[in-house]
């Protein structure tokens, strides 16, 4: 299968499982978190090396040091940056209180 294909269903499946998480609320079942995140990992899986494997494919032999390191530095720059998009939108929605049972609807 070409790898284009692969990483777009990977996405694919990442997007679905991301969407689930909509449906949270304090009701939502542990077996319902754990299969979402099941189909985010599944999704990342796919996506991850096919990605990987176009970045190195496409830079010449002398050059896969610095490919490799920049890859995983954009990698490492996006989850810093959307923890701190995550935690930026938690602040502002809940604000300066403890996260007690009182405010896990918030939550």
């Amino acid at each position: 299968m070409d790898p284009g294909t692969v990483a777009s269903i990977g996405m694919a499946l990442t997007g679905m499982g991301l969407s689930l998480f909509i449906f949270l609320n304090e009701k939502t079942t542990l077996a319902f978190i754990v299969l979402s995140l099941m189909l985010v990992g599944l999704g990342f899986a796919l996506f991850s090396s096919p990605n990987s494997n176009a970045v190195m494919g496409s830079v010449e032999n002398g050059s896969y040091g610095m490919a490799s390191g920049t890859l995983s530095t954009m990698r490492m720059m996006g989850m810093v940056f959307s923890m701190g998009i995550t935690i930026l939108i938690f602040s502002i929605v809940i604000g300066k209180v403890p996260i007690t049972t009182e405010y896990y609807p918030v939550f």
